[in-house]
């Protein structure tokens, strides 16, 4: 009786064993599966949830394991780094290294979750079968990312009626984030560089499949599958991962090692990539054209094709196995070498046959610029070229151009100057155009435009010849069976695109924060939360594009050790895979695909910021994960069944329950902080208080809340009465000030919170506390301009609130704080690569600032002040561009403006070319039918009375508002008053002063004390 007993015991448990099993595997299918669905996983609102899930289904895994008895933990050395890949992002928060906790909590619970896959995949996952089912799932998920990404093409039809039918489920409100943007796929993914990076590794991944599997009808879907993949990774037009492909692909097809493995690939593959290269032309035509049923045509069409064709291919591989392996090398080489030499010659003659330049604009057309551009290099500097063409154009009205030519040169500094341009009304006819290049040109912009209503022209048969030694050059605007916009794509791969020096410039950026933080690092989002303070010139990103570097700044150089261990543990897992195991077989295809594809994850990270998104990261780690499951007899592993090791299984299952409980808090915290938001927009500021005070304490990491939560109890515990603030509320008056504390405590280099916390403090009349706020938030970012214009906000303020008080020595203090931060921004301009400027409204206050400096003394000036509109101060040119900050100027082709400012209240303009050209003022506020007076003193020596001339315009309502013609000014200063009368339509903020120089004068101008005021 007792061993009955006993084996039904172990029946029972092995039963829950199983059960478990199953509920583990369905959940991983579905883990896998639907991430890149949920925008990659890269926002808090999708990824806590998810984060929900997984850890939910590792606890039931550490259960599972105690009941099979399955006590060990780590089994493989790649298992020991991917632990310190979790460890590594640890040790900052610990060691109190995080620049901002709530990021490195985050991307500690990202690395916890790929850890706790990873674990999942490798101890669950028992047979080839249900290896090969989780590769399905990965290549399912892609197909179907790749399908919503050109239904967002087709303008995502068909996620709306998908997102219809879902939502009629009570309490679903389901979304499809679909992506198709400035003309490229980013599908649900939402950035197309990372979209082809994913697609590259999964049509890796369908075609390893295609040869592994013996069933042949599954052969004929990876093929279909593989088409539709390629279709899509085209059209991310991601310069970067096309130039990956076929490096991964040789190193793919070398893996493999087998020869009859290695020509099934080529052959499967090569259907797809055939098929997709001919569909590529006409799916971006009827992408252009807007026509959804051409676009699923070709989609639909081009993968049932790819299905037929590879029946054929089918009987193709199993007549080829007939033959000797040596034969097959031989064929086989030689086969590629023809066909590398045909796809060679069909791009070459593809990139021969052009399609005319066709522009036109139908009678009911409004009048609008249309322009096809095509840049030629290798122009010779001081060169005659005469550019010659076939033309035909049609225009009814005879003084409408039908077209303009227009030849700009470029210069090394990609510097665009105009040398040429001439409609047919100027060319009458001529077919030819004849030009010099300038002194420093290298390329140039050959364009032609068409601009008017009921005009047409056609463009074909352009040459360029060198007069200098009568080499000709066939220029193509446009090819016949190659979209424009991949020509432009390729021919902007190389070192010098924007793309390229920026991450330079990220890179460089980074080893300055990693000099500062060698060894922990900045915690995770260490870049997002530094850069700023080390930036060669101001820009927004929030990723370092490369994760190596990336990892190296979050967790220091003992995190960059681990991640180089965790690959080269990797790679030597692959090597020592290759040369035990040199029979071809099941296992060895799997590796070779795995291999592939995790490697072309990897490498692509070096360039950009996939892995950023935990989709893709996920992607990875399961890749990693069946790698081991294939490879880890190559190791010694010890199954530890002794009841000693329990103990080790159930505190893993502690920690992982205590990130579960950390998780749902953290999520809970988030739901709180948006319900608050929507209350706040209702004005109920009340109820957001206590979301609010839910959230900071579900989530004590994001600073946000708090700095929030601060606002709300200042707001709630200060009111005005009599004129004066009082504390009506002292406990949130006092916590407002605890809250700000925490905040900028866990976002030490955080500029904004700074800001908030500088308004704040100035709101409760701590002056002091919020100056330094203020210089705190120009440390941390100093290349940000509206921290510059909060300064100058608020130092103008107490110079007026002191001059109110006849506190005037304080007053000036304050008022030349205003006027020493062009100063300030000239000097960091001078150690920068790309100047920054003055905001407008900072602007703003160094004019007053420097009118009430100047004049506060004077009543009748102080009396003035207060209809001040415009009081224009000249030494305001931070950025170098020969004017104040925000102001601008205006040149055509002929123009020979010069621009030169004299001191701080005056400026001198010459012009001896024989076309005008235009100085505007910043824009500032008038209001309808309003009087205004425009003063201004003006001296200088002009050859014409017609030369020098003053407009008032508005950008809305009539254009003109006031025009002076200036005499020829006195070699002495004197002054000049404008009084006009603004008009009933324009609208504030639109309006500036403009001076035109006509030309054609070998004098000058000069301009001092500009101001303008309204008189009634």
């Amino acid at each position: 009786m007792p061993n009955v007993q006993k084996k039904t015991q172990i029946i029972a448990q092995l039963n829950i064993v199983s059960a478990l099993r199953t509920i583990i595997l369905t959940g991983l299918a579905i883990l896998i599966f639907y991430p890149p669905y949920a925008r990659g996983l890269y926002f808090d609102k999708e990824l806590l949830p998810f984060h929900i899930m997984s850890f939910s289904l590792f606890i039931l895994f550490w259960i599972y394991k105690f009941l099979n008895k399955d006590y060990a933990v780590f089994k493989t050395p790649l298992d020991y780094a991917a632990a310190g890949m979790v460890v590594v992002y640890f040790l900052p928060i610990v060691f109190t290294q995080a620049a901002n906790m709530r990021m490195a909590v985050g991307e500690l619970l990202k690395y916890c979750n790929y850890f706790a896959i990873y674990l999942i995949i490798r101890d669950t996952v028992k047979n080839k079968k249900e290896l090969y089912t989780l590769l399905n799932i990965i290549v399912a998920s892609a197909v179907g990312i790749a399908l919503v990404g050109i239904d967002s093409a087709a303008g995502e039809k068909v996620a709306r009626v998908v997102e219809n039918i879902v939502n009629v489920l009570p309490g679903v409100n389901y979304k499809i984030f679909g992506g198709y943007t400035s003309g490229r796929i980013t599908s649900m993914i939402q950035y197309a560089n990372t979209l082809a990076s994913y697609l590259l590794a999964a049509f890796i991944l369908s075609t390893g499949l295609t040869v592994y599997t013996k069933n042949k009808f599954l052969k004929h879907i990876y093929t279909g599958a593989s088409f539709i993949l390629l279709l899509t990774f085209i059209f991310t037009y991601s310069r970067g991962a096309w130039l990956l492909f076929p490096a991964v692909y040789i190193l793919f097809i070398i893996l493999l090692r087998d020869v009859y493995h290695a020509i099934e690939g080529i052959l499967y593959s090569g259907i797809a990539g055939t098929l997709t290269l001919g569909a590529v032309p006409f799916f971006h035509k009827f992408v252009n054209a807007k026509d959804v049923a051409g676009i699923w045509k070709i989609t639909i069409g081009g993968a049932v094709l790819a299905v037929i064709l590879s029946f054929a291919i089918g009987f193709l591989v199993e007549f080829l196995k007939k033959f000797r392996r040596k034969h097959l090398v031989i064929a086989g080489t030689v086969f590629i070498a023809i066909t590398l030499i045909s796809i060679g010659s069909l791009i070459g003659f593809a990139l021969n046959i052009e399609k005319p330049v066709e522009l036109s604009h139908a009678q009911s057309e409004k009048d609008g610029t249309k322009t096809v551009g095509k840049v030629v290099d290798g122009i010779q500097s001081n060169v005659e070229y005469t550019l010659k063409y076939d033309i035909e154009f049609d225009s009814p009205d005879e003084k409408k151009w039908a077209y303009k030519l227009i030849i700009d040169s470029i210069n090394a500094e990609k510097k665009v100057q105009n040398i040429v341009e001439a409609t047919n009304i100027d060319l009458q006819n001529n077919k030819e155009l004849t030009f010099k290049a300038l002194e420093d040109t290298e390329k140039i912009n050959i364009k032609i435009q068409n601009h008017y209503a009921n005009t047409y022209v056609k463009l074909q048969n352009v040459t360029l010849t060198n007069h200098a030694n009568n080499q000709q050059k066939k220029v193509i605007f446009r090819y016949k069976y190659i979209p424009d916009t991949i020509v432009a794509r390729i021919n902007d791969i190389n070192t010098e695109t924007q793309s390229v020096t920026e991450r330079a410039v990220f890179y460089k950026d980074s080893l300055k924060i990693i000099k500062d933080r060698p060894v922990l690092g900045a915690g995770g989002g260490g870049w997002a939360a530094l850069n700023f303070m080390y930036q060669s010139y101001m820009y927004w990103s929030t990723q370092a594009h490369n994760y190596f570097i990336q990892v190296w700044i979050e967790t220091g150089t003992l995190g960059l050790l681990v991640l180089l261990s965790f690959v080269g543990l990797l790679l030597f897992t692959i090597y020592r895979f290759k040369t035990q195991n040199r029979e071809a077989g099941e296992n060895s295809i799997l590796v070779a695909t795995l291999a592939a594809a995790v490697l072309s994850l990897l490498a692509h990270s070096a360039i950009d910021f996939d892995l950023s998104l935990a989709a893709v990261s996920l992607m990875l780690w399961e890749l990693i994960a069946c790698l081991i499951l294939i490879t880890k007899d190559l190791f010694e592993i010890k199954h530890y069944t002794l009841k000693r090791y329990r103990y080790e299984i159930a505190g893993a299952g502690i920690v992982s329950a205590a990130i579960l409980f950390a998780v749902i808090s953290l999520q809970s915290g988030y739901a709180n902080a948006q319900a608050a938001v929507q209350k706040v927009k209702q004005n109920d500021l009340k109820s957001a208080v206590k979301y609010f005070e839910k959230a900071v304490k579900q989530d004590p990491f994001t600073a946000s809340y708090k700095i929030d939560l601060a606002k709300l109890y200042n707001n709630l515990s200060v009111k005005e009465k009599d004129g004066k603030k009082q504390v009506v509320n002292q406990e949130q008056f006092e916590n407002a000030e605890k809250m700000v504390q925490k905040a900028l405590k866990l976002e030490p280099y955080n500029s904004q919170l700074y800001a908030h916390a500088a308004s704040i403090a100035m709101g409760r009349g701590k002056i002091e506390e919020g100056l330094k706020y203020i210089d705190k938030a120009i440390q941390v970012q100093p290349l940000r301009a509206q921290n510059y214009q909060q300064k100058a906000d608020v130092y103008f303020q107490i110079g007026v609130n002191n001059l109110n008080a006849k506190k005037y020595n304080e007053a000036e203090k304050a008022f030349k704080e205003v006027l020493n931060i062009p100063v300030v921004m000239k000097e960091i301009n001078k150690k920068i690569l790309k100047p920054i400027s003055l905001t407008p409204e900072t602007m703003e206050y160094i004019e007053r600032s420097d009118w009430l400096l100047r004049n506060y003394k004077d009543p009748e000036s102080v009396r003035k002040f207060n209809r001040l509109v415009f009081n224009a101060y000249m030494d305001a040119d931070t950025n170098g561009d020969g004017l104040p900050d925000s102001w601008w100027s205006w040149k055509n082709k002929g123009s020979q403006l010069q621009i030169n400012i004299i001191n701080e209240n005056a400026i001198r303009i010459a012009n001896t070319g024989n076309v005008e050209g235009i100085v505007l003022t910043r824009k500032f506020s008038l209001q309808p039918q309003k009087k205004y007076m425009l003063e201004m003193k003006i001296k200088g020596e002009l050859e014409s009375d017609k030369t020098f001339e003053v407009f008032m315009i508005s950008e809305k309502g009539e254009q003109v508002q006031f025009r002076a013609n200036i005499l020829r000014p006195n070699l002495s200063w004197e002054k000049h008053y404008f009084e006009f009368i603004t008009t009933k339509d324009i609208k504030d903020g639109k309006q500036f002063i403009r001076f035109d120089h006509n030309g054609n004068d070998k004098g000058y101008v000069e301009i001092s004390d500009i101001m303008l005021y309204q008189l009634d």
